[in-house]
């Protein structure tokens, strides 16, 4: 894993402006998985993020073995406030019944929020349907109280253009180039890979994932981090 501090010095914010200064947090960002692709290997698991602000933990992908990597970081799955889905290939997405699974079995008490693209409410649909017969069996006793599919998660799927925020992080979304339908197609409007700018009080991280040629990710929309 690779983790990354970013805070602002007391030299860097004597060099700002007197105007109004932006709130200060801890912001930090650790690689949980980095091997993309349908191999897999002993070493590496499939991408997956943790972006931490302040006591917000934001995972960014879920690929196949992040759990053990999340736990390395010393946070468990019920610790997640919101997850952030760049496309639904398997590599970035394996590890989503493992994630609803151990919420389920360690109950936190509240749903995680989930955005990706279009396709992501079928996606975490299946795989709560997949759920069903763990989650009716329980742990086998009569006395346990059986959670609502709906417990486990909040589902909103986001296009390019799109902005939402999460306490004190805005995430906005610009359609990249990772899928190559021709434009104006119906499979072209159906489904989006977005690239991901996470503006934190102190800092802002861009997210790719997969991607070809794009403007639009190191332009003005998104290249200001």
């Amino acid at each position: 894993m690779f983790k990354t501090n970013f805070k602002r010095s007391a030299a860097t914010l004597a060099r700002l402006s007197c105007t109004a200064l932006p709130a200060l947090a801890e912001t930090a960002l650790t690689t949980l998985g980095t091997r993309g692709g349908p191999i897999a290997t002993y070493d590496r698991s499939q991408p997956a993020n943790l972006l931490q602000v302040d006591d917000l933990n934001i995972l960014v992908d879920v690929g196949d073995g992040f759990a053990g990597r999340l736990a390395g970081a010393d946070v468990r799955t019920a610790n997640l406030d919101s997850l952030f889905i760049s496309h639904p290939h398997f590599d970035h997405v394996g590890g989503l019944f493992a994630l609803l699974g151990l919420r389920f079995q360690t109950r936190p008490g509240r749903p995680v929020a989930i955005y990706g693209p279009p396709g992501t409410t079928a996606l975490v649909e299946g795989i709560i349907a997949g759920m069903g017969p763990a989650m009716e069996a329980a742990y086998g006793l009569d006395s346990t109280d059986p959670i609502a599919p709906q417990s486990l998660c909040t589902v909103q799927e986001m296009r390019g253009g799109d902005v939402v925020t999460r306490g004190d992080v805005a995430v906005t979304a610009v359609k990249n180039t990772h899928t190559s339908f021709a434009h104006g197609t119906d499979m072209d409007q159906k489904y989006e890979s977005p690239a991901l700018r996470f503006d934190t009080p102190d800092r802002s991280i861009l997210y790719i994932g997969d991607t070809g040629p794009n403007e639009a990710v190191i332009g003005e929309d998104m290249g200001r981090c």
